[in-house]
């Protein structure tokens, strides 16, 4: 389990680590919002969280993974204001 695993490294220990997790022949199960880093590792399943629940789907990535909107995911400011205003 990797948890934001590219904060605070530099390129070049982000590309032995990338060689890392694809030569790996287990599970790897990554939680980043390093768009490249996670273009870079070949996904078979994607996972997110939203509204209250975790999906998990066997694909690749795609674009709409990377917008908030996509999968109900809101922007935190936005939600708090929302919910004062009712």
């Amino acid at each position: 389990l990797l948890d934001e695993p590219t904060n605070h490294l530099d390129v070049e220990a982000i590309d032995a680590l990338l060689g890392a997790i694809n030569a790996y022949k287990g599970a790897v199960v990554v939680v980043s919002h390093d768009r490249p880093f996670c273009e870079a590792i070949a996904c078979t399943h994607v996972g997110y969280v939203a509204n209250g629940g975790v999906g998990i789907e066997e694909r690749s990535l795609r674009e709409s993974d990377f917008r908030e909107g996509e999968r109900g995911v809101v922007n935190a400011e936005a939600a708090c204001v929302d919910a004062a205003a009712q």
